[in-house]
């Protein structure tokens, strides 16, 4: 096939359609229709917490944009593990620097709902609005939330 044939079986989008600079767009893996069934490895799936429409939130009050950010540490939940992650699980508050692992956007996942006396055993879809792969190795350390009451006065 020669490329006016190409061109002609496949519209090319235009600038115009494709926003790259949404926080929705960053890391786009062209997973739309997909949802990540299960890691592999020492994966980890997570989502930030300290992102807003594109803008980061330090504790300090600062605000810095997310694409500017490279010497920053970030915080995420986890959603995810990999089989062979052995310090990390689902739920987890995780700190590890904005330089590692895969950005990925919104990205839909799926959970597993084990059987309850009102609900029997199934799989659920879920969002990760800022999503992020990344190995259990980058990560420096799991937080406690002390906003949660674990603060001793």
């Amino acid at each position: 096939m020669n490329k006016e044939q190409l061109l002609d079986t496949y519209q090319a989008a235009s600038y115009s359609d494709i926003n790259l600079e949404s926080p929705n767009c960053a890391g786009d893996m062209a997973l739309r229709g997909f949802a990540v069934k299960k890691l592999y490895d020492d994966f980890v799936f997570a989502d930030y917490i300290d992102v807003d429409n594109g803008f980061i939130k330090h504790e300090s009050g600062l605000v810095t944009i997310e694409s500017n950010a490279t010497k920053t540490w970030r915080k995420a939940r986890v959603l995810m593990v990999g089989p062979a992650c052995r310090n990390t699980k689902v739920g987890d508050i995780i700190l590890f620097p904005n330089d590692k692992g895969l950005p990925c956007g919104e990205v839909e996942y799926t959970t597993h709902l084990e059987e309850s006396e009102l609900v029997p055993a199934q799989d659920i879809i879920e969002v990760a609005k800022n999503g992020i792969f990344l190995g259990e190795h980058r990560i420096f350390a799991t937080l406690d939330n002390l906003n949660n009451g674990l603060h001793k006065s």
